[in-house]
């Protein structure tokens, strides 16, 4: 797959646009960089991203090193987990060709977290953030507090969960309507994957 056709369906799949170099982009699920380097390309130079995985994290950093982005993205080593409680959070070991990884309490390796709102806390207003984590962008997004005063447009990849666990797409459309979002939810049919799309009427 060529570069220019991989940055083509981030835009679409993403509802990427022009950023500003000061517009604040956060991207949460960052694996090897794909997304960052997208959001760069399209004019932003302060992205903060947000993965897991040691080995996707220094493989994302040899891709911004070699575009030449290293000054423009902050990669941080870390899970991003549920806002207003503290949990031990394990995940599964990353595998080439894997392309993300799964949060949980019964994977193999406990991880470095953080939380949403420990995020968002310090930052101004957040133009964009990006959630692509593996079934974790349910107590991600709807155990924060501060998501509906401090982001403007947010993307999801959104999966749907066995049966044994409550959330669904349709339920994190409507917590984020409630929370003061306009919403675009597509459904892909590729095993339940979803995405959806919110912009903040509010700010």
């Amino acid at each position: 797959m060529s570069d220019f056709y991989k940055l083509w369906q981030l835009v679409g799949m993403y509802k990427l646009h022009l950023f500003k170099e000061e517009d604040i982009i956060i991207d949460i699920g960052m694996n090897i960089g794909d997304f960052s380097i997208t959001a760069c390309l399209l004019g932003c130079k302060n992205v903060i991203s947000f993965e897991v995985s040691k080995m996707a994290c220094e493989k994302a950093k040899i891709n911004i090193e070699n575009i030449g982005f290293s000054n423009f993205i902050k990669i941080n080593n870390k899970a991003v987990w549920k806002s207003g409680v503290k949990e031990e959070v394990r995940y599964n070991k990353w595998e080439e060709g894997h392309e993300t990884l799964i949060v949980n309490k019964t994977g193999d390796i406990i991880a470095e977290s953080t939380s949403l709102d420990e995020i968002l806390e310090n930052l101004d207003i957040v133009k964009f953030l990006k959630v692509d984590c593996e079934y974790s962008e349910y107590p991600i997004l709807m155990t924060s507090r501060l998501l509906s005063k401090k982001v403007k447009e947010i993307a999801i990849e959104c999966h749907r969960l066995k049966d044994t666990l409550d959330n669904s797409p349709e339920e994190l459309e409507e917590y984020l309507k409630k929370q003061g979002f306009e919403t675009e939810h597509n459904i892909t049919g590729d095993k339940g994957l979803s995405f959806i799309y919110a912009k903040n009427k509010n700010i």
